[in-house]
């Protein structure tokens, strides 16, 4: 309940500082993607166990052996290294690798821009959990984050994004 007011309210913030003539980067975005934005980051930080501002530096492509040679499709890995810059959930690092299995042949795309990231977590390695894990850093969305992470259970051992 408590994150769902922290959610509503920073909601209800955001759409009120969408002046008609700003066009920063924080107020380019449709009043109306504004609250799926936030309801998004909020259940990405509070169902992962890592959040973190990141600069992705290098991408490596790694091929993966195709177990089933009948048909056309196959993966390979793509490893993200990228360096931390603020840390919202999770143990503070300077900098990160994590790993994304995708369709072989997908481009391995790095964002110029620092962007907010939720990652998932096995065994030290850390890996991306999918669609809705990538987040525009503009200063309202990195304010959200804040909040939100100040409101997460640190004891959580159980991750709906995850699983």
């Amino acid at each position: 309940m408590k994150l769902q007011l922290v959610s509503l309210t920073l909601s209800a913030l955001l759409l009120q500082s969408c002046g008609a003539n700003d066009t920063s980067p924080e107020k380019t975005q449709s009043p109306v993607h504004q609250p799926l934005l936030i309801q998004g980051l909020t259940d990405a930080i509070t169902e992962t166990p890592y959040s973190a501002l990141v600069q992705q530096m290098t991408v490596d492509v790694i091929p993966l052996p195709d177990t089933d040679t009948s048909d056309d499709y196959a993966e390979e890995q793509h490893v993200y290294n990228a360096a931390v810059l603020e840390t919202y959930r999770g143990q503070p690092l300077k900098n990160i690798s994590y790993a994304m299995i995708v369709e072989k042949g997908e481009a391995a795309i790095l964002s110029k821009e620092p962007v907010i990231l939720t990652l998932c977590e096995k065994e030290g390695i850390f890996f991306w959990p999918g669609v809705g894990s990538k987040f525009p850093a503009s200063n309202q969305v990195k304010s959200v984050a804040k909040a939100v992470s100040k409101n997460v259970d640190v004891k959580q051992a159980s991750f709906a994004n995850c699983e």
